[in-house]
């Protein structure tokens, strides 16, 4: 996976007087070798969330691919909107995500 492109979208919520997050997202991974899918849930302060990766599954070459370990994600959003029929603020972020001892189990091929 050290090539593969990441596709994340999360739901975050956030305690703005106390700057506590917590959030949720799935993933899609477009590797050489196929596609894999995963899954995370962190909590943390605003801009930095730790928590736990799962990857749930795979595509061609990677299907049968498992694996779970600790995540850190750190955050920094690049772009605000409000839903103007809700009021709800949507944003759209870009960020680093670190998995210091993700352990993955390949499927033989």
């Amino acid at each position: 996976l050290n090539a593969a492109l990441f596709v994340c979208p999360t739901t975050q919520n956030m305690n703005m007087k106390t700057r506590k997050i917590e959030a949720v997202g799935r993933c899609h991974i477009v590797a050489p070798r196929g596609d894999v899918f995963a899954k995370f849930t962190c909590k943390g302060e605003l801009g930095a969330c730790e928590g736990k990766f799962d990857i749930t599954g795979g595509t061609d070459g990677l299907e049968g691919i498992t694996g779970s370990g600790p995540m850190q994600v750190r955050a920094v959003f690049s772009g605000l909107s409000i839903d103007t029929a809700t009021g709800e603020t949507l944003r759209s972020g870009k960020g680093l995500a670190l998995w210091p001892s993700l352990k993955i189990k390949l499927p033989k091929r």
